[in-house]
């Protein structure tokens, strides 16, 4: 069975602080620190702006979301936008 990544894990990977990580997706840094402590689960284009930051690929955030119960088609949602 492969290991699931949490963001957290992502973004340290990619020797990300949070700040950083919140400026590269473009979002509030809180958005950054309630995906991460569970008390958000961050909308599909959020998580997208996200896989782009730390050079993901969506679909690694998608089977993440998957993982942990979350619904939403990432892939529909990046060739939105």
């Amino acid at each position: 069975m492969r290991e699931i990544r949490t963001l957290r894990d992502w973004r340290y990977r990619n020797g990300m602080g949070l700040r950083e990580l919140a400026r590269k997706a473009g979002v509030a840094p809180r958005v950054i620190s309630n995906i991460e402590h569970g008390r958000s689960h961050g909308s599909p284009q959020t998580w997208v702006r996200i896989a782009a930051a730390l050079n993901l690929d969506p679909a690694q955030i998608l089977e993440y979301r998957q993982a942990v119960g979350l619904e939403g088609n990432m892939k529909e949602k990046a060739d939105e936008s």
